[in-house]
């Protein structure tokens, strides 16, 4: 199977990715492109559905399994040229909590659930996170929180096999 690209555009709209689990270079190369997110097209339906509104809503959806392969290619590649950094503005205790939820591949849904507070407001967080942190991505988020000690252990959960 090859990738996919949606076309609809939300308000703050760019178009997510749907790949084949396997198909790494095609994966990292939409990413590269200019997708926002990227899932995998054998993600269950109901996932697929929510990345969807996700991606329309200007959010970055993610499939679950996919932070490994992104952070494997990082580390492979590593970062060419100096790219100078705005300082980072520190994180409340709140918006390092989402960050770490957001690392462990947790949707939006999910976060308003743990913190019991509505996926509006879970929203505002990662943008006020991502301005903070002056990324633009929450792959680029998680990251940067690894590598300021934000995010600590296995920055994505364990997945039970598929059966």
């Amino acid at each position: 199977m090859g990738l996919a690209w949606s076309t609809a555009y939300g308000p703050f709209g760019a178009p997510a990715a749907i790949g084949a689990r396997g198909d790494d270079a095609r994966i990292i190369a939409a990413i590269r492109s200019g997708a926002h997110g990227c899932i995998y097209a054998d993600d269950p339906r109901e996932r697929l559905v929510a990345a969807a509104t996700e991606a329309l809503a200007g959010g970055r959806p993610m499939s679950r399994g996919m932070a490994p392969l992104l952070l494997e290619h990082i580390r492979r590649t590593g970062r060419t040229g100096s790219v100078e950094r705005k300082a980072v503005r520190p994180l409340t205790e709140r918006e390092r909590v989402v960050l770490c939820q957001m690392a462990r591949g947790y949707s939006y849904e999910d976060i308003g659930r743990a913190l019991e507070v509505s996926v509006n407001t879970v929203r505002t967080y990662v943008r006020i996170v991502y301005d903070k942190l002056d990324v633009n991505s929450r792959t680029e988020a998680v990251l940067l929180g690894m590598k300021l000690g934000i995010v600590k252990g296995t920055p994505y959960p364990m997945t039970k096999p598929r059966g």
